[in-house]
């Protein structure tokens, strides 16, 4: 049921809308495998009422880079970069949605918004470092250069 709300109540409403892979597969089924299968999700998230949907490709498996699609239902923008070989990425797509809504605050296009989350949580992940034991956080202790 709580699916069911995401998808009739909470997406109608959103301006974008941001699941990382697994969360994907469980609101429209569709497995993102590659370039196709993504703009597939976009596509499908998006019909749920969302002004925009961003399928983050960081958790595809085998690529070493990181392709981010944004679809508001015309157009697609796509957003890459080289994958970062960090153990420490806990809470990434956090702060990808995070450093989005700043930008959106600062009167950033959707489009310019999501490059600056982007940028943002590559340098956080760029930036990681072992905190404790196990699977660490991204760092935020950083600053983007103008």
């Amino acid at each position: 049921s709580a699916l069911d709300t995401l998808r009739t109540e909470l997406f109608p409403l959103a301006s974008l809308v941001t699941p990382n892979l697994d969360e994907v597969r469980l609101i429209v089924g569709i497995d993102v495998v590659d370039e196709q299968t993504q703009r597939d999700a976009a596509k499908a998230l998006h019909a749920l009422g969302p002004q925009w949907a961003l399928v983050k490709g960081g958790h595809l498996r085998g690529s070493t880079h990181s392709p981010d699609l944004l679809y508001n239902g015309t157009d697609f923008h796509e957003f890459d970069a080289p994958r970062v070989d960090t153990g420490h990425d806990h809470g990434a797509g956090d702060t990808l949605g995070a450093a989005t809504a700043c930008a959106l605050a600062h009167g950033y296009s959707m489009p310019e918004a999501v490059a600056f989350g982007k940028a943002w949580v590559t340098e956080c992940l760029r930036a990681a470092y072992p905190l404790g034991a196990g699977h660490g956080p991204v760092s935020a202790l950083w600053r983007l250069q103008a």
